[in-house]
């Protein structure tokens, strides 16, 4: 017998086998009459039907005397929607015993669609991750400082800035020379001014996340110092100096400068640079200590020339044994043959005069030479409350303000509080009246809600924090 023809090129094949028909379906039934040789060949079907449609008609006739071709070839055009239709298996060959009736054809479901060319699996997998419920990814975190990672500088400080990325930190600390500094972890931003060390100064920014996983970045700062002068000389303070507990948190910083021309010289602080008068090569200026390491020296150019520095001067604090506040006073020149009296009184509650008020001590420290005024007052354990600071001087007095400046303690250190100018006269003088722990003087009208005002009072008040603040016209300066 003739071996299947082949498949088609294009298209899904159908293997269709005829039953053998060896005896009579029923013994009972007669044979049925034999074909006419002229009877006209069944017709191929059409393309267009479906095979499931040709297979199951084909399987519905069951006419004994219907003798079905050895082998059947079904050609349908390409469908890429449809199932694919295996060939039958090398069983269903021509001589072959059939399988049952109405038994399944093998199909070929389509693959799944894979990636795309060039799409890792990983990262189709991350930008199918759920984005954080607060905006800022999963990816993990980092921190990057800003600017080159390798800068030369001849200032003594440094301002360091960065951002964080991607997720979130629990904790951000900057190393500066193994120093750290703990910055804010919440704000995805941070910048601050770090001090120097003569050279190079490493500055590492090191995040954590929740899981304590870092993230860090390096910069390196070469500080190259201009070269020292003897034309500038610092007199006071003492390199090395520390203050105590119960040692006034200021220090004087006195110096002389070679160039007689020189008007003013700059003393910088840490980070604070603050310019000062010279009066015939001389300096004078009161700092107020509120940190617990405090690098100095002064500076100045003249008409474009080098810049000239002293030496640098270290003082340490121990902290202050109880709040301090300090009182410095610019006086004015001739002051020096003048007797002057500072004082101070407190009264507990503001918003009240029935309550007398306290005098309080408020010592001075000692002046430049023994017939110089002290321009340096303290006032030990300062409380909430009104004070009152005055003068009272004794003598000629020259016609010109004195000008003064009040620090008080705060969380942060010190606050500064500049006072109105004072003339003084030959009775008491009220230099101003400080409302602590704000702050606020008596003149700083903008900082109350409204006034009011009767014959002998006058009544200050700020909502909605309810502070109310009365005094006598006659006490007012």
């Amino acid at each position: 017998m003739a071996a299947p023809p082949a498949p088609a090129e294009h298209g899904p094949v159908a293997m269709v086998t005829p039953p053998i028909v060896d005896t009579p379906l029923d013994a009972g039934w007669p044979e049925p009459p034999p074909l006419s040789a002229h009877e006209p060949a069944k017709a191929t079907p059409s393309p267009s039907v479906p095979v499931a449609a040709q297979v199951a008609a084909a399987a519905r006739e069951l006419t004994p005397a219907l003798m079905v071709p050895s082998a059947t070839r079904v050609e349908t055009p390409p469908a890429p929607a449809r199932p694919r239709i295996e060939p039958a298996p090398a069983s269903a060959a021509v001589g072959a015993p059939p399988g049952p009736a109405g038994s399944p054809l093998t199909v070929q479901e389509p693959l799944k669609p894979l990636l795309a060319t060039g799409q890792p699996v990983a990262e189709a997998a991350d930008r199918a991750r759920p984005a954080s419920p607060l905006g800022m990814g999963s990816s993990p975190l980092l921190v990057r400082l800003d600017g080159p990672r390798q800068r030369v500088t001849d200032q003594p400080n440094q301002t360091i800035s960065g951002r964080l990325l991607g997720g979130t930190a629990e904790r951000v600390v900057l190393y500066v020379n193994g120093q750290a500094i703990t910055m804010s972890p919440t704000l995805r931003t941070f910048e601050i001014s770090v001090p120097l060390q003569p050279g190079s100064n490493s500055v590492r920014a090191v995040a954590v996340d929740s899981a304590g996983l870092e993230a860090d970045d390096l910069i390196a700062v070469q500080y190259v110092t201009p070269p020292l002068t003897n034309r500038i000389v610092l007199a006071t303070p003492d390199d090395g100096l520390t203050l105590g507990p119960e040692d006034p948190p200021v220090v004087v910083v006195e110096g002389e400068v070679e160039d007689k021309t020189i008007d003013t010289v700059w003393v910088v602080g840490n980070d604070r640079r603050v310019p000062v008068t010279t009066r015939d090569g001389h300096f004078r200026q009161v700092l107020v200590v509120s940190e617990p390491v405090l690098r100095l020296w002064a500076e100045a150019s003249v008409n474009g020339s080098p810049l000239q520095r002293s030496k640098t001067v270290t003082v340490r604090s121990n902290g202050s044994a109880t709040p301090t506040g300090i009182l410095i006073v610019q006086w004015p020149r001739g002051m020096d043959p003048v007797d002057v009296e500072v004082s101070a009184t407190w009264r507990s509650h503001a918003d009240r005069l029935d309550i007398p008020a306290q005098t309080v001590s408020l010592p001075a420290l000692a002046g430049a030479g023994k017939s110089t005024l002290s321009d340096v007052f303290y006032l030990r354990g300062v409380k909430p409350g009104v004070y009152t600071l005055t003068m009272r001087g004794r003598g000629t007095l020259p016609p010109s303000d004195v000008r003064s400046t009040f620090y008080f303690p705060g969380k942060a250190g010190f606050s500064e509080c500049p006072l109105r100018p004072a003339r003084l006269g030959s009775g008491r003088t009220v230099l101003a009246k400080v409302l602590l722990p704000y702050g606020v003087l008596w003149s700083q009208d903008d900082w109350f809600s409204g006034v009011s005002e009767s014959v002998d009072t006058v009544t200050k008040f700020r909502v909605p924090e309810g502070i109310s603040w009365v005094e006598r016209r006659a006490d007012l300066p």
